[in-house]
C-alpha cells in the first residue's frame, strides 16, 4: 500500500530551485550529486531556504552527509533547523565549527540546542498540544517555510518520516539519507516515495504508515 500524496501535483520540476545537478544518479537509485541554488532568467542568485532534520538515532556525519552540507554553505542556503539531539545537534555542530552564520533554529517554548548561537523562532502549539504532536509542530512551520529538504532518516524515525510528508505535501522536494544504505535518495513525488520506503523493513514501514494515519498534515492543505 502506497502513501497517497496531496497534492500530487508538485510545483515546478526537479530542476527548477533547490535540485540536484544534471547526471547525478546511480543505477540503484542513490544520488552521487549534490545540491544546487538556482538562478532565475536573470542569472541573478537566489537564496533557497532547505529544511534540514532527522533521526534523533544518527549522531554522526559521515563524508556522504558533510558533502552535502558543504554544497549547501557554498551556495549561500539558509538552512532551517530544529533543536533536538541526534540529527539537528550534529548538523548544528558542523555549521558552528563552519562558522557558517545563514542558520535559524525552530524550537518551542526554549531552545535545546544552538550550538552556534544563531537566531532563533520560537513556535507556539496549539492549545493542548502534547507528546510527538508537540513537536511535530515545530517541524511541520519549518516544511512550511523552506523551498526543499533535506532529511537523515534511519529507515525507522517517525518524525523523519512525517517531515517528508509534509514537504512533499506543500509541493517541495527532500533528499533523504537513508543511513542504512549510506545513500542519498531525492524523493520529489510518490513514485520516489514508494522506491525509497521499499529498501526499508516492511514490518517498520507499516507500523509507521499506521502511527501517521491520524497525524497526515499535507491531507490537511
Amino acid at each position: 500500500m502506497s502513501i497517497q500524496i496531496k497534492p500530487k501535483t508538485l510545483r515546478g520540476e526537479w530542476t527548477q530551485g533547490f535540485a540536484l545537478d544534471v547526471h547525478t544518479t546511480s543505477k540503484n537509485g542513490s544520488s552521487k550529486g549534490s545540491f544546487c541554488a538556482c538562478l532565475n532568467a536573470h542569472e541573478e542568485f537566489i537564496v533557497t531556504s532547505v529544511f534540514i532534520g532527522g533521526s534523533r538515532a544518527i549522531s554522526k556525519l559521515d563524508d556522504v552527509i558533510r558533502e552535502q552540507l558543504e554544497n549547501l554553505i557554498a551556495k549561500h542556503c539558509a538552512i532551517l533547523i530544529g533543536d533536538a539531539n541526534g540529527t539537528d545537534k550534529a548538523v548544528q555542530k558542523y555549521f558552528a565549527q563552519k562558522q557558517y552564520p545563514n542558520v535559524t533554529v525552530f524550537c518551542m517554548q526554549y531552545c535545546r540546542n544552538n550550538i552556534g548561537g544563531w537566531q532563533t523562532r520560537p513556535i507556539t502549539a496549539p492549545p493542548k498540544t502534547k507528546g510527538f504532536e508537540y513537536y511535530a509542530s515545530k517541524d511541520a512551520a519549518m516544511a512550511q517555510q523552506a523551498n526543499c529538504g533535506l532529511m537523515l532518516w534511519d529507515g525507522e524515525s517517525r518524525g523523519t518520516l512525517n517531515n517528508v510528508l509534509n514537504l512533499l505535501g506543500h509541493g517541495k522536494k527532500v533528499m533523504v539519507y537513508l543511513e542504512p544504505c549510506k545513500s542519498f535518495y531525492k524523493v520529489a513525488n510518490e513514485a520516489d516515495l514508494d522506491g525509497l520506503l521499499a529498501r526499508c523493513d516492511p514490518n517498520t514501514i507499516q507500523d509507521l504508515k499506521r502511527r501517521l494515519e491520524p497525524q497526515l498534515r499535507f491531507h490537511q492543505l
